[in-house]
């Protein structure tokens, strides 16, 4: 693989077969729609739980102080935000482990339990909480300051979790996935680019049901806002499990068949 494009590694050798961003972004529409109703409910009850910690977490928002009532002063501790983060952290790592390998039994024809889903995912759970975290802080920096270096940041690990989760490498996902990628970079920021624009055409889409659960009240917003959720958690997901699977099909020869024969 060519290791001339910018960054060190970013596209193809000329003899090495294309990424092919417009079919994986099909491919994961298409997987996405024959497996839904496998992928959303598993997404929608701890996405659910994770809307009402958030709803739970943000009930305690301080009183702002009146002099007039002698209301007192507002609370300026960090504990419950530090309490809500973690719990955030927490939860949004065990979905996206467990999705991730949801959406890999998709991809390859397998199925597992939730059971399994969710005690494989535990295993590695301090993996997927810190070197997530790590991961989301720099791509956010590099998005927020210049874009395309958060871009790449995506681009080099992407599917960090589904080698964690599915190979069991643990502590080395971060190595493993950055094999994957080698070589595949810089058509893995289009990939992202478009795919992010792809989330932005279902969100506008989704908005008036938002829109609608907000002026409902709570009885209706949090199971829209958990549904809305676990749609991006699932495409999320879908789309992981297409990557890595294509980039095991390109890197090392193994279609989802030969993948799928690895499998318990």
């Amino acid at each position: 693989m060519s290791k001339g494009g910018p960054w060190g590694g970013g596209g193809p050798a000329r003899s090495a077969p294309p990424l092919g961003v417009l079919r994986l972004l099909g491919d994961t529409l298409r997987l996405l729609g024959a497996h839904f109703f496998f992928l959303f409910p598993i997404a929608f009850v701890p996405s659910l739980a994770l809307v009402a910690i958030e709803v739970a977490t943000g009930a305690g928002e301080p009183i702002a102080f009146d002099p007039e009532t002698g209301a007192p002063p507002p609370d300026l501790s960090v504990g419950p935000f530090l309490v809500s983060f973690l719990l955030n952290v927490m939860v949004a790592s065990v979905i996206s482990g467990v999705m991730c390998l949801a959406a890999l039994d998709a991809v390859i024809g397998k199925r597992h339990t939730i059971r399994e889903y969710l005690g494989q995912t535990l295993r590695h759970l301090a993996p997927i909480v810190v070197l997530g975290t790590i991961l989301y802080i720099l791509a956010g920096i590099g998005l927020v300051l210049f874009i395309l270096p958060g871009l790449y940041v995506l681009a080099r690990y992407w599917p960090w979790i589904a080698t964690i989760v599915f190979e069991d490498t643990g502590w080395s996902g971060f190595s493993r996935a950055q094999e994957l990628t080698e070589g595949y970079r810089l058509p893995l920021i289009g990939a992202i680019a478009l795919f992010g624009l792809l989330g932005v055409v279902i969100l506008v889409f989704l908005m008036p049901f938002a829109a609608l659960g907000a002026e409902a009240g709570f009885v209706l917003q949090i199971p829209i806002a958990a549904a809305v959720s676990a749609i991006f958690y699932a495409l999320i997901a879908v789309f992981i499990a297409m990557v890595y699977a294509r980039l095991r099909e390109i890197k090392e020869g193994m279609s989802p068949a030969d993948i799928a024969a690895t499998v318990e």
